[in-house]
């Protein structure tokens, strides 16, 4: 089972039910935090990880999209780890404890600062990669797990993600 805190503007696109965080069970690796912005005329969604702050920005999201999330986001997700170097296990193993996913509201102020963050450095980035079509951005996706963040000790989402998946 996978947490996704949305924010309101990613309830009010997707009209996801609203479910309480769970105490039992709820384990920050398989924690996401979700908000949506705009870069033009289009929607975006960011998704981050709670523990690892790695992330996945969909550029061009429409509601159709939201329709069936958890395969588009488990999908990209995967794309964008394989993209990145995990190995096959890795990527499984990281996977596997997402089969199903509870929609929450935010809960942790420090996350969405991270994800802010990001969101500005999207913004800048995704010029190069404009005019398309794609959803993911899989180069945009790399960039932004390469970039620092603070709050984590490793420094890069992409190590802490290592990291975390190593203490599995």
């Amino acid at each position: 089972m996978a947490v996704i805190a949305c924010t309101k503007k990613v309830f009010d696109l997707s009209n996801f039910p609203v479910s309480p965080i769970p105490e039992v069970g709820y384990r920050p690796l398989n924690s996401w935090h979700a908000h949506l912005f705009k870069v033009g005329r289009k929607n975006c969604v960011m998704i981050m990880n709670d523990l690892t702050r790695y992330q996945v920005v969909l550029y061009g999201v429409r509601k159709e999209h939201v329709k069936d999330f958890q395969h588009l986001f488990l999908k990209n997700l995967e794309i964008v780890l394989r993209a990145d170097q995990f190995t096959d296990q890795e990527v499984n193993l990281f996977l596997s404890n997402m089969d199903k996913l509870i929609f929450t509201k935010t809960h942790n102020r420090s996350i969405l600062g991270s994800l802010n963050d990001q969101i500005f450095l999207t913004q800048h980035w995704i010029e190069e990669y404009l005019p398309t079509d794609e959803l993911n951005i899989v180069d945009l996706n790399i960039m932004l797990n390469d970039s620092v963040i603070l709050k984590l000790a490793e420094g890069y989402p992409r190590l802490a993600l290592k990291n975390a998946l190593l203490d599995m």
